[in-house]
């Protein structure tokens, strides 16, 4: 039995009976402690003048003795009980007692799926003497599911349900149920869905086995929005974790239009085949130099397997010596699928260095002419087809000299000049005309 004065001073929305046993924590300034008739402990005693519960207080001879916060008891100077009454009972439908759980239905405010589920008492409730929750339960009755206790956190269900409250009942009510609490139910709570996150447990992406080498394939138990996503490395690696970035997130998930996610893929969750890769090499790159003239350039005669470089040629020129020349061909090997990848092969081909045709166009077919009194010199001169430059008097030209023993002739007649041959024929006097016939 809780024995309190109320003295009247400081607390005028407080001044019934009921209204102090209401209070929590109850009022310690402006209450006395006396040690009232009849009662076995010295404690503060509820004073009033009637057994009228809405009685203010007056510092008159009678006491009004709160018990556990249930009865007010009318107790006598000399210690005699007057009368036992109950405080009144906890009403679940009143709104100024339980109130509502979660959103106020009659505000814009939506219960999310998930959220905790909070109560709100109505103004009967003073001050933190509130109800202390025990359990939520889904339903009406103790039986349903416990979604919200001391250790359970599911929260509102989604949904339209009926939620059962239950908590332990605060001083100054009376109405409890057979157990001591008291238990209210809320019919018709509307609980939207929440929107759940878009997180690399969701996306859930994995790798395809392979081997060593092939590309990588990413498959997702729920796909991005997109496929502007990257993994990185893109070709199968024993051992190699696997990274992929700017996964964007799809519709329906409450991260959607904010940042890509990135999620990372461990060694261990990707089987990878070992192989021992060929080499590439020379016959694989397929070098082939077509036949070229002395000065040409040889990379514009050479050809290559499909997908192939060829980094450099040495020399890089067709030889000038006629017939067969070997070349240093140095060809990058393709990135990945060889055990030499990425590294310069340095093979080599043989070509052909073709023969350059020289011709004399007789453009000038007239006959060598000396008379007797002339000069005995004279000159023919005839234009080079073909390589001028390469043309020598020496080896290009065939003189085959005639039984006129007038005519001094021989190679040495022979010159060449700006693409011009130059023949002159040194003929010995007579006394006769003598000519000679060039064809």
């Amino acid at each position: 039995m809780a024995n309190y004065q109320f003295r009247n001073t400081g607390y005028s929305d407080y001044d019934s009976a009921v209204d102090a046993a209401r209070l929590n924590p109850k009022p310690t300034t402006g209450l006395e402690d006396v040690n009232a008739a009849g009662t076995t402990t010295s404690d503060i005693v509820y004073q009033g003048v009637d057994p009228d519960q809405s009685q203010t207080f007056t510092g008159a001879n009678q006491f009004w003795i709160e018990d556990d916060g249930r009865q007010i008891w009318q107790v006598a100077a000399d210690g005699g009980i007057l009368s036992v009454q109950s405080m009144p009972a906890w009403d679940c439908s009143d709104p100024l007692d339980f109130g509502y759980i979660g959103e106020d239905p009659s505000g814009s405010g939506e219960n999310t799926e998930g959220d905790v589920i909070a109560i709100t008492y109505g103004t009967n409730v003073k001050n933190t003497n509130e109800p202390s929750l025990i359990e939520v339960r889904l339903g009406s009755d103790a039986t349903g599911q416990v979604v919200q206790d001391a250790t359970t956190s599911t929260g509102f269900v989604f949904g339209e349900n009926t939620y059962r409250v239950k908590f332990s009942l605060p001083s100054g009510w009376s109405g409890q149920d057979l157990d001591g609490n008291k238990a209210c139910v809320q019919t018709n709570v509307t609980v939207v869905q929440n929107d759940p996150l878009y997180d690399c447990d969701v996306a859930g992406p994995t790798i395809n086995s392979g081997t060593h080498g092939d590309p990588v394939v990413v498959q997702w138990a729920v796909a991005p929005a997109d496929n502007t996503w990257v993994v990185t490395p893109s070709t199968l690696i024993p051992g190699s974790a696997y990274t992929i970035t700017g996964i964007e997130v799809p519709a329906g998930y409450s991260n959607n239009g904010g940042a890509a996610i990135q999620c990372q893929i461990d060694a261990n969750d990707v089987t990878v085949a070992t192989t021992t890769l060929a080499a590439f090499d020379c016959t694989a790159a397929a070098i082939n130099i077509s036949p070229g003239l002395p000065g040409d350039n040889v990379a514009a005669n050479t050809t290559v397997a499909a997908g192939i470089t060829i980094s450099s040629i040495s020399p890089a020129v067709f030889s000038s010596n006629p017939g067969t020349n070997s070349y240093t061909v140095n060809i990058q090997v393709p990135a990945t699928g060889y055990s030499n990848s990425g590294q310069i092969l340095v093979c080599s081909a043989d070509a052909t260095t073709g023969t350059v045709t020289k011709t004399i166009s007789l453009n000038n077919t007239s006959n060598l002419t000396f008379d007797s009194t002339g000069t005995p010199i004279q000159t023919k001169i005839v234009t080079i087809e073909g390589n001028a430059t390469g043309f020598s008097t020496g080896t290009h030209i065939q003189y085959t000299a005639g039984s006129n023993s007038w005519l001094n002739v021989s190679l040495d007649n022979f010159t060449t000049s700006g693409g011009n041959l130059q023949f002159s024929a040194n003929a010995y006097t007579g006394a006769q005309p003598r000519s000679v016939t060039v064809n």
